[in-house]
């Protein structure tokens, strides 16, 4: 699903910019 991805994304990036 385009949404489900796009959610993804944007949490795969908090957690990204959590870690940096």
């Amino acid at each position: 699903n385009a949404v489900n991805f796009m959610r993804r994304s944007k949490l795969v990036k908090q957690i990204m910019v959590a870690f940096d």
